[in-house]
Protein backbone atom coordinates (compact mmCIF):
# COMPACT_ATOMS: atom_id res chain seq x y z
CA UNK A 1 0.00 0.00 0.00
CA UNK A 2 1.28 3.42 -0.93
CA UNK A 3 1.38 6.19 1.70
CA UNK A 4 1.04 9.92 1.07
CA UNK A 5 1.54 12.85 3.45
CA UNK A 6 -0.01 16.29 3.30
CA UNK A 7 -0.26 19.33 5.53
CA UNK A 8 -2.80 22.09 5.86
CA UNK A 9 -4.35 24.69 8.04
CA UNK A 10 -7.40 25.71 9.98
CA UNK A 11 -6.88 29.44 9.48
CA UNK A 12 -8.65 31.84 11.82
CA UNK A 13 -9.16 35.56 11.51
CA UNK A 14 -10.05 37.70 14.51
CA UNK A 15 -12.38 40.61 13.84
CA UNK A 16 -13.67 43.34 16.06
CA UNK A 17 -17.41 43.77 15.76
CA UNK A 18 -20.03 45.91 17.44
CA UNK A 19 -23.12 44.42 18.96
CA UNK A 20 -26.44 46.12 19.75
CA UNK A 21 -24.99 47.92 22.78
CA UNK A 22 -22.16 49.38 20.66
CA UNK A 23 -19.61 47.38 22.65
CA UNK A 24 -16.66 46.02 20.74
CA UNK A 25 -16.49 42.26 20.71
CA UNK A 26 -14.04 39.85 19.11
CA UNK A 27 -15.43 37.52 16.49
CA UNK A 28 -13.44 34.60 15.16
CA UNK A 29 -13.87 33.43 11.59
CA UNK A 30 -12.37 30.40 9.89
CA UNK A 31 -11.17 29.99 6.31
CA UNK A 32 -12.92 27.40 4.13
CA UNK A 33 -12.45 26.60 0.45
CA UNK A 34 -14.72 24.97 -2.10
CA UNK A 35 -12.86 22.25 -3.97
CA UNK A 36 -14.59 21.62 -7.30
CA UNK A 37 -12.95 18.22 -7.76
CA UNK A 38 -14.44 16.92 -4.50
CA UNK A 39 -17.51 19.16 -4.77
CA UNK A 40 -16.97 19.97 -1.11
CA UNK A 41 -16.02 22.70 1.33
CA UNK A 42 -12.68 21.76 2.86
CA UNK A 43 -9.64 23.19 4.64
CA UNK A 44 -6.65 24.06 2.46
CA UNK A 45 -4.09 21.28 2.37
CA UNK A 46 -1.63 19.65 0.01
CA UNK A 47 1.36 17.39 -0.40
CA UNK A 48 4.42 17.94 1.68
CA UNK A 49 7.22 18.77 -0.75
CA UNK A 50 10.27 16.61 -1.08
CA UNK A 51 10.89 15.57 2.53
CA UNK A 52 14.39 14.47 1.55
CA UNK A 53 15.12 18.08 0.60
CA UNK A 54 13.88 19.22 3.98
CA UNK A 55 10.38 20.74 3.68
CA UNK A 56 8.77 20.36 7.08
CA UNK A 57 5.07 19.74 7.76
CA UNK A 58 4.83 23.30 9.06
CA UNK A 59 6.44 24.81 5.97
CA UNK A 60 4.18 22.74 3.73
CA UNK A 61 1.06 23.86 5.61
CA UNK A 62 2.01 27.55 5.30
CA UNK A 63 2.86 27.11 1.59
CA UNK A 64 -0.32 25.19 0.76
CA UNK A 65 -2.57 27.71 2.53
CA UNK A 66 -0.94 30.54 0.57
CA UNK A 67 -1.08 28.71 -2.78
CA UNK A 68 -4.66 27.47 -2.49
CA UNK A 69 -6.31 30.45 -0.80
CA UNK A 70 -4.18 33.56 -1.38
CA UNK A 71 -3.84 34.00 2.39
CA UNK A 72 -0.65 34.24 4.42
CA UNK A 73 -0.92 32.77 7.90
CA UNK A 74 1.27 31.83 10.85
CA UNK A 75 1.04 28.64 12.86
CA UNK A 76 -0.34 28.94 16.39
CA UNK A 77 -0.64 25.28 17.37
CA UNK A 78 -0.45 21.78 15.91
CA UNK A 79 -3.73 19.89 15.58
CA UNK A 80 -4.22 16.16 15.34
CA UNK A 81 -3.49 14.54 11.99
CA UNK A 82 -6.20 12.71 10.11
CA UNK A 83 -5.73 9.53 8.11
CA UNK A 84 -7.96 8.16 5.40
CA UNK A 85 -7.80 5.72 2.51
CA UNK A 86 -8.71 6.11 -1.14
CA UNK A 87 -8.22 4.21 -4.36
CA UNK A 88 -6.67 5.17 -7.67
CA UNK A 89 -7.41 2.36 -10.07
CA UNK A 90 -6.50 -0.85 -8.25
CA UNK A 91 -4.13 0.82 -5.81
CA UNK A 92 -5.18 1.72 -2.26
CA UNK A 93 -3.49 4.78 -0.83
CA UNK A 94 -3.18 5.65 2.85
CA UNK A 95 -3.11 9.43 3.25
CA UNK A 96 -2.18 11.29 6.43
CA UNK A 97 -2.85 15.02 6.66
CA UNK A 98 -1.10 17.07 9.36
CA UNK A 99 -3.23 20.07 10.34
CA UNK A 100 -2.22 23.23 12.18
CA UNK A 101 -4.25 25.97 13.80
CA UNK A 102 -3.11 29.08 11.95
CA UNK A 103 -3.86 32.78 12.15
CA UNK A 104 -4.44 35.13 9.24
CA UNK A 105 -1.66 37.65 8.61
CA UNK A 106 -2.46 39.12 5.19
CA UNK A 107 -3.68 38.33 1.72
CA UNK A 108 -6.83 38.27 -0.36
CA UNK A 109 -9.04 35.21 -0.86
CA UNK A 110 -9.69 36.38 -4.43
CA UNK A 111 -6.10 35.29 -5.18
CA UNK A 112 -6.87 31.60 -4.67
CA UNK A 113 -5.54 29.05 -7.15
CA UNK A 114 -7.36 26.93 -9.72
CA UNK A 115 -7.96 24.04 -7.30
CA UNK A 116 -10.46 26.08 -5.32
CA UNK A 117 -13.58 27.55 -6.87
CA UNK A 118 -14.29 29.78 -3.88
CA UNK A 119 -12.54 30.74 -0.66
CA UNK A 120 -14.12 32.62 2.23
CA UNK A 121 -14.02 33.33 5.95
CA UNK A 122 -17.11 32.23 7.89
CA UNK A 123 -18.04 31.73 11.52
CA UNK A 124 -16.94 28.49 13.14
CA UNK A 125 -20.60 27.43 13.45
CA UNK A 126 -21.19 28.00 9.73
CA UNK A 127 -17.96 26.16 8.83
CA UNK A 128 -19.16 23.15 10.85
CA UNK A 129 -22.26 23.01 8.63
CA UNK A 130 -20.35 23.63 5.39
CA UNK A 131 -17.47 21.16 5.79
CA UNK A 132 -18.18 17.86 4.07
CA UNK A 133 -15.79 15.51 5.82
CA UNK A 134 -16.33 14.32 9.40
CA UNK A 135 -12.57 14.25 10.13
CA UNK A 136 -12.21 17.91 9.17
CA UNK A 137 -15.18 18.83 11.39
CA UNK A 138 -13.42 17.05 14.27
CA UNK A 139 -10.21 19.00 13.58
CA UNK A 140 -12.24 22.24 13.60
CA UNK A 141 -13.76 21.28 16.95
CA UNK A 142 -10.27 20.67 18.35
CA UNK A 143 -9.22 24.12 17.11
CA UNK A 144 -12.34 25.69 18.66
CA UNK A 145 -11.53 24.09 22.01
CA UNK A 146 -7.99 25.49 21.92
CA UNK A 147 -9.38 28.95 21.20
CA UNK A 148 -11.96 28.69 24.02
CA UNK A 149 -9.23 27.66 26.47
CA UNK A 150 -7.02 30.53 25.28
CA UNK A 151 -4.26 28.17 24.17
CA UNK A 152 -3.98 29.62 20.69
Amino acid sequence: MKSEFSAGGVVIRRRTTQNNTQTNAEAIEVLVAYNGLYKAWVFPKGHIGDIKKGESKEEAAIREVKEETGVEAVIRSPLRPITYYFRIGKETIRKTVHFFLMEFVSGDTENHDYEMEEVRFVTIEKAMKMLKFKDEKEVLEEARQLLVKGKA
